[in-house]
C-alpha cells in the first residue's frame, strides 16, 4: 500500500541511534534560496543533527537542488509529495518523519548563523522546564551584511508560569517568531498535529508557555529574509490561501483571529483554581488579547467581503507566486 504523505509513518528509531536535533525543513517552489539555506544549516558548530526535508509538489529546481545536497551529505533526507498538501500538513509531516530530542522548523528562504543550534540547546540541556529556544530575527532582503534586529522582546526574567504566559501571549500576538525557535520535542509533540488554520504559529507558543518556559536569545544567529518572493507580511493573508492551504480553503482563514482568541482564553482559563481566580485570571486575559478582538472585528466585513468576491467568481488583485513554504 502507498504511504500516505499526510500520516507518514513513524521512523524506527531502533534502527539507529536518533540524533541530537532534527530539522524540519518544509519547502515548496524553493529553489532561489534553498541552497544557501542548505549550507548555513550543514555549517552548523553544532553537528549532532538531521535535516529533514519536505517537498510540497514543487514545480521548479527544489527537488533536484535538495536531492543534490543529500547525495553528499547522509544527514540529509528528501521527502516529496505530487501535489501541494498545504502549509500545516506539511510542517506535521517533517515533525512525525524526523527523531531527535530537540527540534525545528527551517525556512527555506532564511540563513542561520554557525552557532543558532549550539546556541539554543544551551538552555534546553540546563534547564528539563526550558520547552523552547527561539532567537531575535535579523532582517534581511538580499545582503545580510545589512541586517538588522525586529520583533518585540520577550521578559528575560522568569517569575512564575501564569505571569509567563500572559507575557508569551501579548508578545506572540503581535509577533510569533519564536515559532522558527528549537522545541524540546517531548512538549513539541502534545501540540501536534497543527491544524490548517492562520494563526496556529502564536497559538502554539502560548500552550507551549502554559506547559514549561520559552526563552529568547540575542544575536546573530537567525537572518530572516523578506524579499519579494520570500516574504509575505506585506501580502493580505487574503491572497495567500489557495497557496498556503489549498486543502482547506477559505475555512482556514474565515474568523481564524477570533478562533485563536478563543484559544487564547482557554488555554489562559485553564490555569485558573476557582472561581474567584477565574475572575481575577480573566481580567488579565481581557487587555492582553484586547488588540487581536479589535483586529479580528475591523477586518471580518473585508474577509467576508473578499469570499463573496471569490465564490462569485469576481476578479480579484492578482496573487502574488512564488510565495515560498
Amino acid at each position: 500500500m502507498a504511504a500516505d504523505p499526510l500520516n507518514p509513518a513513524p521512523t524506527d528509531a531502533g534502527a539507529e541511534r536518533a540524533p541530537l536535533v532534527s530539522i524540519g525543513l518544509n519547502c515548496y517552489q524553493a529553489e532561489r534560496w534553498i541552497g544557501s539555506c542548505l549550507d548555513s544549516l550543514l555549517d552548523q558548530t553544532e553537528a549532532d543533527f538531521e535535516i529533514v526535508i519536505a517537498d510540497n509538489g514543487s514545480r521548479d529546481r527544489t527537488v533536484e537542488i535538495c536531492r543534490a545536497y543529500a547525495s553528499r551529505d547522509p544527514r540529509i533526507q528528501v521527502h516529496t509529495s505530487d501535489r501541494n498538501l498545504g502549509l500545516a500538513a506539511n510542517l506535521n509531516r517533517v515533525f512525525f518523519l524526523s527523531r531527535g530530542k530537540y527540534f525545528f522548523w527551517a525556512s527555506a528562504n532564511d540563513l542561520y548563523g554557525p552557532r543558532f543550534i549550539e546556541s539554543c540547546i544551551e538552555p534546553l540541556d540546563a534547564d528539563p522546564r526550558v520547552v523552547l529556544v527561539g532567537v531575535r530575527p535579523m532582517v534581511f532582503e538580499n545582503d545580510i551584511t545589512q541586517a538588522t534586529p525586529r520583533g518585540t522582546v520577550l521578559a528575560a526574567q522568569f517569575t512564575d508560569q501564569r505571569a509567563h504566559m500572559l507575557d508569551v501571549m501579548s508578545t506572540m500576538i503581535r509577533d510569533a517568531h519564536l515559532f522558527r525557535g528549537i522545541y524540546r520535542r517531548s512538549a513539541l509533540a502534545q501540540m501536534m498535529p497543527l491544524p490548517p488554520r492562520f494563526g496556529q504559529d502564536q497559538v502554539t507558543l502560548v500552550r507551549l508557555a502554559a506547559l514549561g518556559r520559552l526563552i529568547q536569545l540575542n544575536g546573530p544567529h537567525y537572518f530572516e529574509r523578506w524579499a519579494p518572493g520570500a516574504s509575505t507580511h506585506t501580502i493580505p493573508m487574503t491572497r495567500r490561501i489557495h497557496h498556503y492551504e489549498p486543502q482547506a480553503g477559505w475555512s482556514c482563514y474565515l474568523f481564524h483571529r477570533i478562533r485563536n482568541v478563543a484559544d487564547f482564553w482557554r488555554v489562559g482559563m485553564a490555569q485558573a483554581n476557582g472561581a474567584i481566580d477565574s475572575g481575577r485570571l480573566a481580567l488579565r486575559l481581557a487587555p492582553v488579547t484586547a488588540p487581536l478582538v479589535y483586529q479580528a472585528l475591523r477586518d471580518d466585513l473585508v474577509d467576508l467581503l473578499v469570499i463573496a468576491l471569490d465564490f462569485a467568481r469576481i476578479p480579484i488583485p492578482r496573487r502574488r507566486k512564488s510565495l515560498a513554504h
